[in-house]
């Protein structure tokens, strides 16, 4: 853990809790068991030390995005290790922490745009990879990949996430992975895993009807 880290994770949760303006330096030193020079050392102001929380909570949402092994066109695809990969990234999603820092970046998205679209964006990114690894493993072009990804991501946490920012669903509790879903999410991944799952044999029936269609062809030949 690099010395910062602390301070990050105090910050976060000073902002979290009391909102980007109502934080004090002085209170983030406390929590972080510091000084608040040594806050104003490695972070310069609490604008930077907002942008390095941000950044780190991105680097950590990365790093938490369970693989996928984007199976082969020809192989059957891995149905518990899809649906696992789904449970996974609705957590990540909305838990506690995380619905914490999408109502921070809300809330201050106007004054910190650039931090608002970093975090949309590269998040979305961490989300949708494996899932566009997979399509193109089963022989999508790249676009249609990417295009699938995205509904599959977006049926999957979209009701999830706003259910738990507008306050109708409590966020999970624990870490991700270790929380027992609610039937609306349950279903959410129904959803999603059907979708997946139909979008990633078009190779497979392409395939079908290609050896259907030479037999044809072949018939037709030998009455020729």
């Amino acid at each position: 853990m690099r010395k910062s880290d602390p301070i990050l994770m105090a910050a976060k949760d000073a902002f979290i809790e009391n909102g980007f303006g109502n934080s004090s330096m002085d209170d983030i030193a406390v929590r972080a068991a510091t000084t608040k020079r040594t806050v104003y050392n490695n972070f310069g102001s609490k604008e930077q030390l907002l942008e390095a929380v941000i950044d780190h909570s991105i680097a950590l949402f990365e790093e938490s995005v369970p693989t996928l092994d984007p199976a082969p066109s020809a192989a059957q695809l891995d149905i518990n290790q899809i649906s696992r990969f789904c449970e996974l990234l609705l957590q990540l999603m909305t838990w506690r922490a995380a619905i914490g820092l999408q109502r921070l970046i809300i809330a201050e998205g106007l004054a910190f745009p650039h931090l608002a679209e970093r975090l949309a964006t590269r998040i979305s990114a961490a989300m949708c990879q494996p899932l566009s690894a997979l399509f193109k493993a089963r022989g999508l072009s790249a676009a249609l990949a990417q295009k699938h990804a995205v509904v599959t991501v977006d049926m999957l946490t979209s009701k999830a996430r706003l259910d738990r920012l507008l306050g109708l669903r409590q966020a999970y509790p624990a870490l991700p992975g270790k929380n027992r879903l609610d039937a609306t999410d349950r279903a959410a991944i129904e959803a999603a895993l059907k979708y997946l799952l139909d979008q990633a044999a078009p190779m497979r029936r392409a395939s079908t009807t290609l050896g259907k269609a030479t037999s044809r062809a072949s018939k037709v030949d030998n009455c020729s």
